[in-house]
């Protein structure tokens, strides 16, 4: 068999004889594999190939050929040792789209090296030349295969350039996130390159690499890369509160006594040498102060640099973050993170009057926990001067929960730990209040009429659509007696923003990529870790950035329940048969409700007429109250909710309504089972749900 290295069988020969022939006559220029498959035992061959013509052999290597597999792109995983090892960002895993890489087009858009790849590749002209990964969006990511000789801490060095700022990205090893958010700052061009440094732990053996692109900036992508590198010494250096101790909080965090440990590890500075000569010898630039209280400030900060602080919390609780800064121009940024997520979103540097005249910028409602905690203060932006400011100390100052003002619950009531929060279901109060729409009108024209995008959702209700950075909605919620609980989202997009979370105006969660998932009503579940002081609280969705089609994504719902960093199972296992019986041929999937109304096959494998399927689940109400269960189906259905029979009508029938009811506890999990077949012509399968203080709506799964 010859296949073109697009996949495609171009010619065959199957037989018996000892010689089998396969003609190429007037095949176009390309690259061909064959494949040669005997049905006998021990087999030996010979293989002759004849060609003529004018062509000539390819200036690049042929891409390696099809494969299901991951594989290291050079044949064996990258080495890691005690050099440093490059890592060329266009040389990710073979194995193809959702396996290797993902990207959300299928073209190669800048049309090199591995032309056959999703993956967009350009020609550099970075020091040493060769390719970029370029066109990169929110939402993709590519994979290498690498082996690590020697355990322990491992600089990562990436080198990147953008013209504009705003996108973000991460490296995961084995699926973990290494490195927290790396901001990409605007490098003054898509060939003007910078190296941004973080410091990761890896274990002696193979692993796999993960450069996970997070959100756009302003231009629609997260910017262009080219390499990663990582390096180990023999003996790294470990970080260290500087002194000795961790600073207790409503202490001075004094800038300049970063954490010990050096370059990507205490901190990352984009110049070599201290510019300002004072205190410290390493490379972040310190310079004496003028400012009340004397001693020294960090200086010459520029967009990508950071510096970590290792504070002591004796209680958890909420607190105010206090920054001294000063600069001559306007337009600096910067963030602080505590333990890796952005707490304060990205808050601004004014124009003070002068380098040495001093304000301090005050950032209310930040959660923090009892123990020792790592501060990294994070540069975002330069202003006109070219640096983003001055920074004398930070500290962090006991502050009371702020009480929710202004918008009131939709519902009533506010939402609780475990209820689904339905993205339509914002808060009332109106714009400006409960809402930030940059459209006055409801563009998906549905449920509610003031300026916040709702259309019908394939998950049942509704969903908030048209989202653009900027928008927001406010949910009011009541945590009970706190915690520590996963915060869960349900989105979709073609193209993908980014997002984030607000509890109480901080910043609880940092920027959450929107993946690509395929379509606008194909929707995934997001979740990420946040901490929750008892009582009530206003939840902020704030968008971030826009994917290359204008839209940061679409929102379903939320939820939050007690747990950490992973999302609840969401839906049903569906087991699909290709017969009327329940039995036999089978596929299964995950169905996030049963609302369906399929004219062709349900799924793969299964037929479109004479199928059968069986659902099984958890459910979870949100009020202690009789539910009402509503199907709608063509043909038989029949419904079981903890083990009881409460709608029956197993036969064959037009499209019916079909009604039970049962009680059932506010946060008590329950099993559903459905079965449901069809006979012939059209098939319709719905399971809905209300009780006086649930709307009708799709059951969703738990």
């Amino acid at each position: 068999v010859v296949y073109h290295d697009d996949g495609e069988i171009v010619e065959s020969s199957f037989g018996t004889g000892n010689n089998e022939i396969v003609s190429l006559s007037g095949a176009g220029a390309g690259t061909y594999y064959i494949e040669v498959t005997s049905l006998g035992t021990n087999p030996s061959y010979s293989l002759t190939i004849n060609a003529s013509g004018t062509g000539q052999p390819p200036t690049n290597p042929p891409p390696p050929p099809p494969t299901t597999t991951q594989s290291p792109y050079h044949g064996s995983p990258i080495s890691l040792g005690s050099s440093a090892a490059t890592i060329q960002a266009e040389d990710f895993d073979n194995g193809g789209q959702g396996l290797a890489y993902n990207d959300s087009t299928s073209a190669n858009q800048g049309g090199q090296y591995r032309t056959s790849e999703g993956v967009d590749i350009e020609t550099t002209s970075d020091t040493g030349g060769g390719y970029n990964l370029a066109y990169v969006r929110g939402g993709e990511w590519t994979e290498y295969s690498v082996n690590a000789a020697i355990g322990g801490a491992y600089q990562a060095d990436f080198r990147v350039a953008s013209p504009a700022s705003g996108g973000s990205f991460h490296l995961e090893v084995d699926g973990v996130n290494a490195t927290g958010s790396i901001a990409v700052p605007n490098t003054g061009g898509y060939q003007n390159w910078q190296t941004l440094s973080r410091a990761i732990n890896l274990t002696a053996g193979n692993h796999t690499l993960r450069l996970t692109f997070d959100a756009n900036a302003s231009n629609g992508f997260t910017g262009n890369f080219n390499w990663f590198k990582l390096s180990t010494n023999a003996a790294p250096a470990a970080e260290a509160p500087y002194g000795g101790s961790a600073v207790t909080v409503g202490s001075l965090i004094q800038a300049e006594n970063y954490n010990t440990g050096g370059s990507g590890v205490g901190y990352y500075d984009t110049t070599a040498g201290n510019s300002g000569g004072k205190y410290r010898s390493d490379n972040v630039d310190i310079e004496q102060t003028s400012d009340s209280g004397g001693g020294y400030d960090v200086s010459y900060t520029k967009a990508g640099e950071w510096t970590d602080y290792f504070i002591n919390v004796p209680s958890s609780g909420v607190f105010a973050l206090n920054a001294r800064v000063a600069n001559a121009a306007a337009g600096g940024k910067f963030h602080v993170e505590v333990d890796g997520t952005n707490v304060t979103g990205s808050l601004g540097v004014p124009s003070t009057g002068g380098y040495q005249s001093w304000t301090t910028i005050t950032k209310t409602g930040i959660n923090l926990s009892a123990g020792q905690r790592k501060v990294r203060l994070v540069m975002e932006a330069n202003a006109s001067n070219g640096f983003a400011g001055n920074f004398n100390w930070l500290s962090f100052t006991a502050s009371a929960v702020p009480a929710p003002t202004g918008s009131t619950p939709y519902l009533g009531t506010p939402f609780v730990v475990d209820q689904f929060i339905e993205a339509e279901n914002y808060d009332k109060g109106g714009e400006g209040v409960a809402y930030h729409d940059t459209t006055s009108a409801n563009q998906g024209g549905k449920y509610r009429s003031d300026g916040v995008d709702i259309e019908t959702s394939v998950e049942g209700n509704y969903d908030v659509a048209y989202t653009k950075a900027g928008e927001w909605l406010n949910y009011t919620i009541n945590a009970g007696s706190g915690g520590t609980f996963a915060l869960d989202a349900r989105v979709a997009a073609v193209y993908g923003g980014s997002f984030h979370v607000e509890v109480d105006g901080a910043n609880a969660t940092g920027a959450i990529a929107i993946p690509a998932t395929g379509g606008y009503q194909r929707f995934t579940t997001l979740s990420r870790t946040i901490n929750l002081s008892a009582g009530q609280h206003v939840l902020r969705v704030v968008f971030d950035s826009n994917g290359a089609d204008g839209f940061a994504g679409n929102l379903n719902w939320l939820r939050f329940h007690a747990g950490s960093g992973s999302a609840l199972p969401v839906g049903f296992t569906g087991t699909y048969f290709d017969n009327e019986n329940l039995s036999g041929t089978t596929a299964t999937r995950t169905d996030a409700g049963i609302n369906f109304n399929w004219s062709a096959s349900p799924i793969a494998g299964i037929g479109a007429d004479t199928f059968s399927v069986r659902w099984t689940g958890k459910i979870r109400p949100a009020y202690s109250q009789t539910y009402t269960f509503y199907t709608t189906s063509d043909d038989g259905i029949r419904v079981w909710v903890d083990g009881k029979l409460i709608i029956d009508n197993y036969s064959i029938h037009a499209p019916t309504v079909n009604t039970g009811t049962i009680a059932l506890t506010a946060g008590q999990t329950y099993d559903l089972k459905v079965e449901y077949y069809d006979h012939t012509g059209s098939a319709t399968a719905k399971l809905e749900w209300s009780s006086p203080s649930q709307a009708k709506q799709v059951v969703p799964g738990v």
